[in-house]
């Protein structure tokens, strides 16, 4: 028997996560249902505090966020018109340090949109990015 490994021998999905990883949830960005219904399914993830979508013009199209928290929509559409340029599709940045309150940012081009949300505190950054890879638009 041979002591060295190849691919097949290990598991490269995680079977608990595999209703997660084969899914993609659609919605219809054009329609105030589609969005909020976006919003909502964002907001219930651990630790996620705003959620803001844009077009690819900068311009904010909604934005989800506690009462009395600042805005982020402006910062999203700054970085959205960034992004259509450079090609990227997903994004994700640590804002400060988490012991002094800073935040993380996951941003997905998704069509002529941009989908990002703003967490805190210990947040599972990898679980954020597969929801955002999930997002569909339909027409």
């Amino acid at each position: 028997m041979s002591d060295e490994f190849s691919a097949d021998d290990f598991e490269f999905v995680d079977p608990e996560y595999r209703h997660l990883q084969a899914s993609s949830k659609a919605y219809a960005l054009d329609t105030p249902q589609g969005q909020g219904a976006l919003m909502t399914e964002l907001a219930h993830n651990s630790g996620v505090q705003t959620v803001v979508l844009t077009d690819m013009q900068g311009q904010v199209i909604n934005e989800r966020k506690p009462t009395g928290a600042p805005s982020m929509g402006d910062i999203v559409a700054a970085t959205a018109l960034l992004l259509r340029g450079q090609g990227l599709r997903l994004v994700s940045a640590q804002f400060g340090s988490l012991q002094a309150g800073g935040a993380t940012v996951c941003m997905r081009v998704v069509g002529h949109y941009c989908v990002a949300v703003v967490a805190r505190g210990n947040v599972n950054v990898g679980r954020l990015l597969t929801e955002l890879q999930q997002i569909q638009v339909t027409a």
